[in-house]
């Protein structure tokens, strides 16, 4: 499946992690909404899974995106993120591979598979050396 999405550079993330949920992330949200109405700028905000469906409905021009999917089909798969059920909510997006929900390269590469099999963008983060948190093992053979 194609995704119709589209951002203008520069754009934004805007990721409130858990710090901020239910209605005090929907009002940095419609606030997010506002600059990008105002200023003509894009902006992604990474919600939380229960959050995008509010946020999505309180907002028109900001870009939601899910902070994870699991590269999993319908079917069996308690406490897994379906693709399906992100894009369903209202997200647009979702972001992966973030240094606090590291994947490996096999399942981030399934991960993008599915998001595009449903129409989801992905914002891939890429770890550095740098990070606090230990990198995930690769296997680039």
């Amino acid at each position: 499946m194609t995704s119709d999405f589209e951002i203008n550079k520069p754009f934004f993330e805007i990721g409130p992690k858990v710090y901020l949920f239910g209605k005090d992330a929907i009002a940095l949200a419609i606030g997010a909404d506002k600059l990008c109405e105002k200023y003509g700028v894009d902006i992604i905000f990474s919600a939380q899974y229960t959050d995008i469906a509010p946020i999505s409905s309180a907002t028109k021009y900001i870009k939601v995106f899910a902070q994870h999917i699991d590269p999993i089909y319908p079917g069996r798969g308690v406490g897994a993120v379906l693709p399906e059920a992100i894009k369903a909510a209202g997200a647009v997006g979702v972001l992966l591979n973030h240094t606090e929900k590291p994947l490996t390269r096999e399942t981030l590469a399934q991960s993008i598979k599915r998001a595009d099999e449903v129409g989801l963008a992905t914002l891939v983060c890429a770890g550095s050396r740098h990070n606090s948190l230990p990198e995930p093992e690769y296997d680039f053979s």
